[in-house]
């Protein structure tokens, strides 16, 4: 099953592993129809501070920059228009409020296009980050998809084989 790895920035894994940001909004989607596995890379942090990852009671807190620190499902998409949510049921503000962002932000976010809402649902935050080189990429090719191991993270997002990991958190099941 094709799965995606999203690289995410330190300071937004955090918002998402407290259970604060359920929206990530990017500048597109993969070819993949909802509901797909989607496992979180957290970025290098440009300061140490900004790599802690605290998660809800017995909090696991570990330092998850350059490791994939937990998965989600990515339950749907929202599209926007012109900086507006289109076809949902939530109002904008509360949009805002899932994605931690405000109107603004998010058209100036991709300002040469519609930015796209990824849902968050069903989050896992590993109790100990796993490596990049435990992944398999899926590359494009002409006759098809090409398997590699992973060796540096994608700029947004990258197809991957899923990936069995038995190790769970706390906040397993978190919507």
């Amino acid at each position: 099953m094709k799965s995606v790895l999203i690289s995410i920035r330190p300071e937004w894994c955090q918002k998402i592993a407290s259970g604060e940001k359920t929206i990530e909004v990017r500048k597109n989607r993969p070819k993949l129809a909802p509901p797909f596995k989607c496992y979180i890379y957290c970025t290098q942090a440009k300061y140490p501070h900004e790599d802690f990852i605290e998660t809800e009671y017995p909090k696991p807190q570990f330092y998850g920059g350059g490791k994939i620190i937990g998965e989600f499902t990515c339950k749907g998409f929202i599209l926007f228009s012109h900086g507006r949510p289109c076809f949902v049921t939530e109002t904008p503000e509360e949009i805002e409020r899932m994605a931690c962002l405000t109107r603004k932000e998010i058209w100036k976010y991709a300002p040469e296009g519609n930015p796209i809402g990824w849902r968050i649902t069903d989050l896992v935050i590993y109790d100990a980050p796993r490596e990049l080189s435990e992944f398999t990429g899926l590359r494009t090719e002409e006759s098809g998809f090409e398997l590699r191991t992973l060796e540096r993270p994608p700029q947004s997002w990258c197809y991957v084989e899923a990936a069995e990991h038995g190790e769970k958190s706390q906040s397993e099941g978190r919507t």
